[in-house]
């Protein structure tokens, strides 16, 4: 009888640890938040592009896994420790369907360094966990400057040639999102707007078009606010304005090298929005949309 009961009991408590076990194992399947909790974090220091006392600062910073860019990144629970400068702002822009990114705007009202930190939580399709992420930025604003030369002679310098010359760039309304990926990293230093190349640099352009193509717009690469002739050899993508965007469009863009050569490269990604070089390999900064219908 005794030997009877004891087994009884066994059997139960097996039966209840089993169930247990299968509850715990169903529950932790099924529950996203538990997926979601475990998660990753990652901590990384960017050096931001200086900014200048009331003049127009306007920056994007994107956020992806490993450099792809098509991972549909979103980002949320943004928190900002430190001191981010007087006068600009931040907010989070969404892009379909590559995702999310950061822009800081506004125009900085006094000179200093400046050390901040973003803390904020993104998801992605091709990681099911959250990362906890934190950007450790440290910036620079310079003092004013005075646009005008106090040298009287300045006017009249003789402006015919004018093979190197282009019109400024209004950071206010001619700016672009351009993204530049090199050696594991998108350039946050770079800055990109619409602008008029001198008259030579149109002249080789046109010339250098592809039969049936049209010109967008020409535009420059400036990396800390420089122009310059160094090797770009990475993967550059431009957000085409919506002004030029049309279902079944072509798109192309051509770079001039420091010797007047023109360049051409297709467009490598099926995004309608976009345009992508893989590799630009441009030792250059002058370039221009072109498109065909």
């Amino acid at each position: 009888m005794l030997k009877s009961m004891i087994k009884q009991r066994e059997g139960l408590l097996a039966k209840l640890v089993a169930a247990i076990f299968l509850v715990g194992a169903l529950a932790g399947f099924v529950s996203p938040e538990t997926a979601l909790a475990a998660g990753h974090s990652q901590e990384s220091e960017y050096v931001m592009p200086d900014g200048t006392v009331g003049t127009n600062y306007d920056r994007n910073f994107f956020c992806s896994h490993n450099g792809v860019d098509d991972t549909n990144e979103r980002i949320s629970d943004l928190r900002v420790e430190g001191d981010l400068p007087e006068g600009l702002n931040l907010k989070i822009l969404h892009r379909d369907p590559v995702g999310d990114y950061f822009k800081v705007e506004g125009t900085p009202v006094k000179e200093g360094e400046y050390k901040f930190s973003l803390i904020f939580l993104s998801v992605s399709d091709q990681l099911p966990a959250v990362t906890n992420t934190r950007w450790n930025w440290t910036m620079k604003v310079n003092p004013s400057q005075d646009p005008y030369s106090d040298d009287k002679d300045h006017d009249d310098h003789d402006d015919d040639d004018d093979d190197d010359h282009h019109d400024p760039v209004n950071w206010s309304t001619d700016s672009l999102t351009v993204r530049y990926f090199v050696d594991g990293h998108y350039a946050t230093n770079l800055k990109s707007g619409k602008i008029q190349q001198g008259n030579a640099a149109k002249a080789i352009f046109t010339a250098s078009k592809p039969a049936g193509w049209t010109e967008a717009f020409s535009f420059n690469l400036s990396f800390d606010d420089k122009t310059d002739y160094t090797l770009k050899n990475g993967i550059l993508t431009l957000y085409i304005p919506s002004d030029y965007i049309k279902a079944g469009r072509q798109y192309a863009l051509m770079g001039m090298d420091q010797g007047g050569q023109v360049h051409i490269y297709s467009d490598t990604d099926a995004q309608l929005g976009t345009v992508t070089t893989v590799p630009l390999n441009l030792q250059g900064y002058a370039m221009e949309l072109i498109y065909k219908d």
